[in-house]
């Protein structure tokens, strides 16, 4: 359900998901807090803004409410993702010492391994991006900013245990059209980073699966024989998943017609992504780089190194930049109000309880996941058996 506060303000969702407020359980109070907060207040300033009718940009590319906070988060999560590599940069340099050296360190996969296959899976990106019709430049511009979009999520869900963290802009393109402009980019150029921006490529739901790798890794550290089955068992799951989904959706396409479908992937995605591509080479006027929305962008950049310096600092600072990056993305404003109860409950049960309180009501939290995925379990299975071709809706995002 939707509350709306006043024209012109986004709606406020009321959704409570039961392992929302299970996972996030284990999330610290300063990123529960700064979630919801941050989620909330930028529907004050889109809000403001649009009833205000404040925009800025260069004459004939004005930006308005979502877009100006959106440049604001984005360059927030930049610099999230800059601070987050600094500080871990003695682990870096010793992970090239490693691999310059030779020597495997203690975790399942090689250091050397490690960095050689993330230096082919970088040249192998860059080869498809020109391959699909971008200059250099801005295949390298898009890879980069695709490596701020991952790393914020991977490594913030990993970290917070909540599940909904979408990058901005999803994988960067918006930001290069809309800071950097469409002047100087040929028919290619555009074309190319429509499709390289749209969650077809690894986008959208997709990002948030990518955290698993991690988790599969560190549960491999305790590992000490036979991690080499444990591989093996997570390539083959994955084929045999990509395969099923993949064979399942062809035949329902070919017996049903994919129309009747009403999927996003076969229906409303494509509409979208290849109506946006044509639109875009429609447009006469094309935008030029435009310093207002670049200030706009560093602005939210120059606060989120605020809150990590601050935060660095004070032990007891409340705000987590990490709020601020995501503020307007969908995951923050459909369980703002399931990151809230989280938030209250645990603050209560730590101040009241201290952390032995906090131990005991893990196993309260985990029921209440393992009770709401059982629930959607038996209520698949009835529907599989009393209403086939006839279920319900039982779970939504």
């Amino acid at each position: 359900k939707m509350f709306h506060f006043a024209r012109g303000f986004p709606p406020f969702f009321i959704r409570v998901l039961p392992t929302v407020i299970g996972l996030s359980y284990l999330c610290s109070l300063d990123l529960l807090f700064s979630f919801w907060f941050f989620a909330l207040l930028s529907m004050v300033k889109v809000g403001t803004i649009a009833r205000t009718g404040l925009t800025i940009g260069v004459a004939g590319q004005p930006s308005k409410g979502s877009e100006i906070v959106n440049l604001e988060s984005h360059g927030a999560m930049t610099v999230l993702v800059l601070w987050s590599v600094w500080t871990a940069r003695r682990h870096l340099r010793d992970v090239w010492d490693a691999c310059r050296l030779g020597h495997r360190g203690d975790g399942p996969i090689p250091y050397r391994l490690a960095v050689l296959g993330l230096g082919v899976c970088v040249v192998y990106a860059f080869g498809f991006l020109v391959s699909l019709g971008m200059s250099p430049p801005l295949a390298m511009a898009q890879l980069i900013l695709m490596f701020i979009s991952y790393f914020a999520s991977i490594k913030y869900i990993a970290a917070s245990g909540f599940g909904y963290l979408f990058p901005v802009w999803n994988k960067g393109g918006a930001f290069v059209r809309i800071v950097s402009g469409t002047a100087t980019m040929g028919t290619s150029d555009l074309v190319a980073l429509r499709l390289a921006d749209s969650p077809m490529l690894f986008g959208g739901t997709r990002i948030q699966t990518l955290q698993t790798l991690t988790h599969h890794l560190k549960l491999m550290d305790i590992v000490k024989k036979g991690r080499g089955i444990g591989h093996a068992a997570l390539v083959a799951a994955f084929a045999t998943g990509f395969c099923v989904c993949a064979a399942t959706i062809i035949y329902f396409c070919y017996q049903e017609g994919a129309l009747l479908l009403r999927s996003w992937t076969v229906w409303e995605g494509p509409l979208g992504i290849f109506g946006g591509t044509a639109a875009a080479l429609s447009d006469s006027e094309r935008t030029v780089f435009d310093p207002q929305k670049m200030s706009v962008w560093l602005l939210g950049g120059v606060q989120a190194a605020i809150l990590a310096l601050v935060r660095s600092r004070v032990t007891w600072w409340p705000l987590h930049p990490l709020g601020l990056a995501f503020q307007n993305t969908i995951g923050l404003q459909f369980y703002a109000l399931s990151i809230f109860i989280t938030w209250a409950a645990k603050l209560l049960i730590v101040r009241l309880g201290g952390p032995a309180a906090y131990e005991m009501a893990k196993p309260f939290f985990y029921g209440t996941v393992v009770g709401y995925c059982v629930g959607v379990g038996v209520g698949m299975l009835v529907d599989f058996i009393w209403f086939p071709g006839a279920g319900h809706l039982i779970h939504d995002f």
